[in-house]
């Protein structure tokens, strides 16, 4: 290795490359803390919302009290007060419904009782994994089932 003078003091190739690796990678550990600040200051706006989520459930089994403290009458019928009150959430989301309803119909180019919001349905309700679950079957056959040797 040979030795240079810089200033009164001797450099050589080893130590500049070893200085050049120390900038290098003290530039690199700078850019990653920053990059953690901001996902964490992005993650924080982010979950500001579960935030208010949570605290809105909160008022609400203050309000009305925990889902897991309601016991169903035992004729199976529900209260009036939830009646009233099921009745009150589906006219105040009324024009909510019709809006999805508006794009659902956009999006597919006819109405909303098209065949793709018929899939859906069918999908989300179950009928598309067991279609004869939502009646009967005509024959064994459609179920699948075939006598031995057939």
């Amino acid at each position: 290795m040979a030795a240079k003078e810089d200033g009164g003091r001797a450099v050589t190739s080893s130590r500049r490359w070893l200085t050049g690796c120390g900038a290098g990678c003290g530039l690199l550990l700078l850019a990653g803390i920053g990059a953690c600040v901001v996902g964490i200051l992005f993650l924080k706006h982010i979950f500001r919302g579960v935030e208010k989520a949570a605290a809105s459930y909160e008022e609400l089994v203050a309000e009305r009290g925990d889902v897991d403290d309601y016991v169903p009458p035992a004729d199976g019928a529900p209260a009036a007060e939830r009646v009233e009150a099921f009745a009150r959430i589906r006219e105040v989301t009324a024009d909510a419904r019709g809006e999805v309803d508006a794009r659902l119909a956009r999006l597919t180019g006819s109405s909303a009782r098209s065949s793709a919001w018929r899939w859906t349905r069918d999908a989300c309700s179950g009928r598309m994994a067991c279609p004869w679950a939502s009646r009967p079957p005509s024959s064994p056959s459609e179920i699948g089932w075939r006598p031995r040797g057939a």
